[in-house]
């Protein structure tokens, strides 16, 4: 759940302050580096407007318009040469694993095998989520259901027009009711068998409830309480009193229901309460792990101990901030014709590209950069 920051920001503990793809390296000791990738490969699509997926090698085209059939086309991320074309739904997200290439939208899904771009499992539904083994969690009309992404198999089938998936927690599924306060329920992702329930109370609509590898955190507007996924032991119950729930690596933020706009941060091993904030101060989440956060449109880095606003970035008049890819130790941003990397612990630039215009898309996989002007690829490296 993304909170809406108030119009007035104040900057806790501002140290740097960086403007646009041309800021000066973090250290303030001369120039930011000089390195930029040079061009690896060139490849043609038949679409004016596409989608571009990076993932396991492979550089993912999702063609839409501009052709008579819109396909889904896979070019080797180190070659360009296209490994295959299957015929595809018109419109959908792209989502990747390593057993499977998954198109989306709110009513239907497609999965592929990457491999050999075969469709195995077409069908109506809404797909929440494909775990890292093969196995997709979805919501269809009177159930919710998990398949083999392998070979289309339904494993598993949990009946109720009602429920609804809440989160998904590595290899278990979240449940909850849609329209009512009750107990969630946790499932086993792979048979669809009931771990166990909450003893609270849990409202999908208004209650804030999150993973966070083997934990889950509930905010309710009472407390924020800390389970064990696998067996429901209660870690603890911290004295958060708002329904608004972030995670960042170290800490759980909440957001307080008693009319002051103020975060609180709850350590997420002890639930000890570690400090207090206005949310305009810190911005709204990016990356929980890489401690990042937009603010306007800057983005910031924030010491999660502290609550304190350590790193800025900002964009140049007239100029957006698009981030490109994440990780734990660095962000790939997109700015007008500019491309360019960053680390997260002080948002210094490690490398930048200046393209003749801006590009349609952008995608990043490992030390690949993969750009789409119109119907072109071009790979840097």
């Amino acid at each position: 759940m993304r909170w809406k920051a108030s119009a007035a920001v104040v900057c806790v503990g501002l140290v740097n302050t960086w403007v646009g793809l041309s800021a000066v390296a973090a250290t303030g000791d001369g120039e930011a580096p000089t390195y930029a990738p040079t061009e690896a490969w060139e490849a043609s699509v038949d679409c004016g407007s596409c989608g571009i997926e990076v993932g396991e090698g492979v550089i993912y085209v999702h063609e839409r318009d501009g052709v008579p059939e819109a396909r889904l086309r896979a070019f080797d991320l180190t070659s360009g040469q296209e490994r295959w074309s299957a015929a595809a739904p018109r419109s959908g997200d792209l989502q990747i694993t390593e057993y499977a290439v998954l198109i989306h939208d709110k009513e239907h899904y497609a999965v592929y095998d990457p491999a050999t771009g075969n469709a195995v499992a077409p069908r109506d539904g809404y797909a929440v989520e494909v775990n890292p083994y093969g196995m997709l969690v979805a919501e269809e009309d009177d159930s919710i259901v998990g398949v083999d992404v392998r070979t289309g198999d339904v494993a598993w089938e949990v009946p109720g027009t009602d429920l609804t998936v809440a989160d998904v927690c590595r290899d278990l599924v979240v449940v909850a009711e849609r329209g009512a306060s009750a107990p969630f329920r946790v499932l086993d992702q792979y048979t669809g068998e009931e771990r166990w329930r909450s003893d609270d109370e849990f409202d999908h609509r208004v209650d804030g409830l999150t993973c966070g590898g083997w934990w889950i955190y509930v905010a309710d507007g009472l407390h924020l309480t800390a389970y064990d996924a696998p067996s429901g032991f209660t870690f603890f119950q911290a004295d958060a009193a708002g329904h608004g729930l972030e995670l960042y690596r170290e800490m759980a933020l909440v957001a307080l229901d008693d009319g002051s706009d103020d975060v609180v941060a709850v350590d997420r091993l002890t639930g000890f309460v570690a400090w207090r904030r206005p949310i305009a101060d810190i911005g709204t989440v990016i990356s929980a792990t890489g401690r990042l956060r937009r603010e306007g449109a800057d983005l910031l880095t924030v010491d999660t101990h502290s609550g304190s606003v350590v790193n800025r970035l900002s964009p140049l008049p007239g100029e957006a901030l698009a981030i490109v890819a994440l990780s734990e130790t660095r962000v790939t941003i997109w700015s007008g014709s500019a491309i360019a990397t960053y680390g997260l612990s002080d948002l210094g630039r490690a490398w930048r590209l200046d393209l003749d215009a801006p590009p349609d898309e952008v995608a990043v996989g490992g030390e690949v950069l993969v750009t789409r002007f119109g119907d072109r690829l071009r790979a840097f490296r």
